[in-house]
C-alpha cells in the first residue's frame, strides 16, 4: 500500500469517526505558518477548534522516524498511519506511541474497515486552530 493510499483511508476516517456537521470540517495537507512543517493530514473537528494532525508512512521504519515529526504538530490529537501488512505489534511502535501520547491507525485497504485504530492519543488541551493559518482562516472565514 502507497503512502498516498494510507492518506486517502485515513482521510475517510476522520469524516467518519468526527462527522461533518453544519459547520464545515476541513482534512487536507497543510503546512504551519512558518513553513517549517507539513502534516500529511490535518483535520478540525466539526463544531469545535479541534485539531487532529496525522503523519503517514508507507513503511513500519516510516512509521518509527515519524514520531519526532508528529511530535512538533500543534495539535490536540497526534496521529501516526501505516498499512496493516507493515504493522508489527512486537516492534514496539505502539509502546513508543503511548509513552508520547500519540494515535496509531493501521490502512486496511478493506471495505468495510479500511483503517484500524490500534491506539487512541492521548488529548493535549489547547487552541491550535491558530498554528495553522490558512486553515484557520478557510474555517472561520468560511462561516
Amino acid at each position: 500500500m502507497r503512502e498516498a493510499e494510507v492518506v486517502d483511508a485515513v482521510h475517510d476516517f476522520f469524516h467518519r469517526e468526527y462527522g461533518t456537521s453544519a459547520r464545515r470540517t476541513f482534512c487536507t495537507e497543510r503546512a504551519r505558518w512558518d513553513l517549517s512543517r507539513r502534516a500529511d493530514l490535518v483535520f478540525v473537528q466539526s463544531r469545535s477548534d479541534i485539531v487532529h494532525a496525522a503523519e503517514a508512512k508507507a513503511t513500519l521504519n516510516g512509521a518509527f522516524h515519524a514520531l519526532e515529526q508528529v511530535l512538533r504538530y500543534p495539535a490536540n490529537y497526534r496521529w501516526i498511519a501505516l498499512p496493516e501488512d507493515e504493522y508489527d505489534p512486537g516492534a514496539g511502535l505502539l509502546k513508543e506511541c503511548s509513552a508520547n501520547g500519540i494515535g496509531v491507525l493501521s490502512a486496511h485497504g478493506r471495505f468495510r474497515r479500511p483503517v484500524e485504530v490500534k491506539r487512541w492519543p492521548s488529548y493535549e488541551p489547547g487552541n491550535f486552530l491558530e498554528d495553522w493559518p490558512r486553515l484557520e482562516e478557510a474555517w472561520y472565514g468560511g462561516e
